[in-house]
């Protein structure tokens, strides 16, 4: 079917209802992390130019191990779109919890695989003593954020897949 320029122009209120049912609670998570971005590099930036500069080099070492999250994540929504598409509810479910362990297990073991050269790492973007060292210890904290990240971001795809 050809899209013509009169579905561009008159919108169907069924078309639209069930793209924003979707859409909206899609976008205020967005709207809700871009918001807490902002307001914790607000407060960081108050600390000074050291804190500000030290948290960018981590959150770059730490979007590494966040994009093996966000890809099992995208995986997992498409498995799952299907799976609910094909009226597999209960196989859905319990892929979505598969695939939450599995990308804890992997971004885990990501930290793991830093963590021994957190030091370097950091080495490779400043040789402030001092931004190293506090950079290594944040490293150190995804033990504890990875779970609950994983959580969001496996969780979150999957509540968008099944609609």
């Amino acid at each position: 079917a050809q899209i013509q320029w009169s579905h561009l122009l008159h919108w169907k209120r069924e078309h639209v209802n069930k793209v924003l049912r979707v859409g909206l609670p899609s976008s205020a998570v967005n709207c809700s992390y871009s918001a807490s971005q902002f307001v914790t590099t607000a407060f960081i930036s108050s600390l000074g130019a050291t804190a500000l500069t030290t948290r960018v080099y981590t959150q770059n070492i730490m979007f590494l191990i966040m994009v093996l999250a966000i890809s099992i994540g995208r995986g997992g929504q498409i498995i799952i779109g299907h799976l609910i598409g094909a009226g597999e509810s209960e196989t859905a479910y319990r892929q979505v919890f598969r695939n939450l362990w599995s990308s804890m297990l992997i971004t885990l073991a990501a930290v793991a695989l830093i963590s021994p050269f957190r030091k370097e790492l950091m080495g490779l973007f400043t040789h402030e003593a001092s931004i190293i060292q506090i950079g290594a210890s944040l490293l150190l904290l995804g033990f504890i954020l990875e779970p609950g990240r994983n959580f969001n971001i496996i969780i979150e795809r999957s509540l968008q897949a099944a609609g």
